[in-house]
């Protein structure tokens, strides 16, 4: 069985299968100057939605000493990554699971470093609760899709991935043969195969 996985990092992947990691989404962080000024903003907790987030705020700041709350495992996985332990980890690796969790706890003021195509979600009802700002952009890479046939299993990690694949391929393979990662990708998923614009094939 071969899989081809569209994400940043396929590390994580729980496969027996034989994994070709073809990303189709890069990401670059805003510039130190940019982003400093939320940095100085007093608060008391962080809040991460994604590893790319953990790794571009340490690469911007040497505190450790705040609450540290994550959106799943592999995130709060990454934070382990730089020697911080997550305090709280949402149940549901979803923005929808990260409100339940942030009504549990009492925050004085929450940061909220985040993807420049981050759902509304997180940080309209952060208003009036904390900090959030986009610390990295989020772009496609274009280039020509391997030969799907070839593949037997296709893993979509995040809403930009299906979108990217969309905008690159001519018909969509079988829909059993593609995982989502996460149910705000699943959505997306079954947007793109309601789409009229696709048609399946035999692939």
């Amino acid at each position: 069985m071969k899989t081809l996985y569209f994400g940043l990092d396929p590390s994580r992947y729980q496969s027996s299968d034989e994994v070709t990691h073809f990303p189709l989404i890069s990401t670059r962080p805003f510039s130190y100057e940019n982003v400093k000024a939320f940095f100085g903003v007093a608060h008391s907790h962080v809040l991460f939605t994604s590893r790319t987030a953990v790794t571009y705020y340490f690469d911007y700041t040497d505190v450790r000493d705040k609450v540290y709350l994550c959106v799943g495992e592999a995130t709060a996985a990454r934070l382990a990554d730089f020697g911080v332990k997550a305090t709280h980890t949402a149940e549901e690796a979803c923005g929808e699971g990260v409100i339940t969790l942030l009504k549990q706890l009492d925050c004085d003021h929450i940061l909220y470093p985040h993807s420049a195509q981050a759902r509304r979600l997180l940080p309209d009802y952060l208003k009036g609760k904390g900090t959030a700002f986009a610390l990295y952009d989020t772009f496609a890479n274009t280039k020509t899709l391997p030969d799907l046939s070839q593949f037997d299993r296709f893993v979509f990690t995040s809403p930009s991935t299906v979108e990217v694949f969309r905008s690159l391929c001519a018909a969509l393979p079988h829909r059993d043969k593609c995982e989502a990662i996460g149910p705000v990708t699943l959505n997306a998923l079954n947007i793109l195969f309601e789409s009229a614009n696709l048609q399946p094939n035999n692939l």
